[in-house]
């Protein structure tokens, strides 16, 4: 239990890395013109660096604590 709540501000980091790759794409989408949308998913993108960097910061413990809620452990 402990080794994946290690893991977990890198799966944020690792998603938001996919959340970039796909905006990216869809940028290059000639068609493609919805900014609300890709403010969004930048927005979102920024979010889970963010968090990730936060959780970075506690150690396993403080982490345990904030996900323990989430998985009902």
């Amino acid at each position: 239990m402990s080794q994946y709540i290690r893991e977990f501000p890198e799966l944020l980091k690792e998603l938001s890395e996919e959340l970039r790759e796909f905006l990216d794409s869809l940028r290059d989408i000639p068609e493609f013109s919805d900014t609300r949308l890709s403010d969004s998913i930048a927005a979102f993108e920024g979010w889970l660096v963010y968090r990730a960097r936060g959780l970075e910061d506690f150690q396993a413990t403080a982490v345990a604590r904030q996900l323990w809620p989430l998985i009902g452990c």
